[in-house]
């Protein structure tokens, strides 16, 4: 079970809840389909645990991009579109570190410098700059 709330208020609920003389635990977050809901919807738990899967993957770019070509389209794509339209909308700091790490990847892919510009490597890959 999970009470959504506003951050602004300050009330505990103590909810007890039983089905069958079953005690239902309440929690502040719940992975649910792929995607983690927090009691305050505001999508940081899920934007985090999105952001650790791309950094494996980008992990797994540095190792193979020698080797093969690397399709972002594969490997980084279906973690920032899979429910975007319910966590997109969160705040940008959140939304930042994404941003950031895609970045990140398409450097990579493409062999690219840190501080080399980004727009001319999505627009040269095809790819849509998420967010």
């Amino acid at each position: 079970m999970i009470l959504f709330r506003s951050r602004n208020k300050n009330s505990k609920h103590d909810l007890k809840i039983s089905i069958n003389k079953e005690n239902i635990k309440q929690v502040q977050n719940i992975n649910f389909l792929g995607i983690v809901i927090d009691e305050f919807l505001t999508w940081r738990d899920h934007v985090d645990l999105i952001a650790k899967k791309i950094i494996k993957c980008a992990a797994v770019i540095c190792w193979i991009r020698h080797f093969t070509n690397l399709n972002f389209n594969a490997l980084v794509y279906p973690y920032l579109t899979y429910g975007n339209l319910i966590w997109g909308n969160t705040y940008k700091s959140h939304i930042r570190k994404l941003v950031n790490i895609q970045k990140k990847i398409v450097r990579l892919i493409t062999f690219k410098s840190y501080s080399e510009h980004t727009d001319p490597i999505f627009f040269e890959l095809k790819i849509l700059n998420m967010f």
